[in-house]
C-alpha cells in the first residue's frame, strides 16, 4: 500500500484557471465528440508535494492541459493521478453541470465548492 500525498495546504492558492480553460476549450471544440472533461487530483512534483484539484481535457489517449499535449499514460504517471478518483464528463454532462451550478467547476467530489444557499423570497 502506497502512502497518500498530503492534502492541499490552506495557504496554497485553491483555484487557478484550469477549470475555466478546460470548459472553454470543450465549448470551442464541440465538434470533437470524443473529447472529455476531467476533474482530478494530481500531486505536485515540487514542494509541498501535495494533491490539488485540477481540470484537463482527454482526447483518445492524450491529455490536453493548457498549452501541453501529453500521452495520457505519461500524464497520469508524472502527476501520480489515481484514475479511480478522477471524474470524467462527456460534453453534454459538463455543459449541463456548468449551467446548473453557474461556474466552471469543480462541481462534485472533494474539490467542489460549498453550495450557495439562496435567500428565500419574501412574501409581501
Amino acid at each position: 500500500m502506497t502512502a497518500q500525498p498530503p492534502e492541499t495546504p490552506d495557504h496554497l492558492e485553491r483555484l487557478g484557471d484550469c477549470y475555466e480553460w478546460a470548459l472553454t476549450w470543450l465549448l470551442a471544440h464541440q465538434n470533437i465528440s470524443d473529447a472529455k472533461l476531467v476533474h482530478g487530483r494530481p500531486t505536485l512534483t515540487r514542494e509541498p508535494f501535495c494533491q490539488f484539484g485540477h481540470a484537463w481535457i482527454e482526447l483518445n489517449e492524450y491529455v490536453l492541459d493548457h498549452d501541453k499535449c501529453v500521452p495520457k499514460k505519461l500524464y497520469y504517471e508524472v502527476g501520480k493521478i489515481d484514475a479511480s478518483h478522477s471524474i470524467v464528463y462527456d460534453q453534454h454532462t459538463a455543459f449541463a453541470l456548468a449551467a446548473r451550478n453557474m461556474h466552471y467547476g469543480p462541481w462534485e467530489g472533494v474539490d467542489a465548492p460549498v453550495k450557495i444557499k439562496r435567500a428565500k423570497r419574501v412574501k409581501r
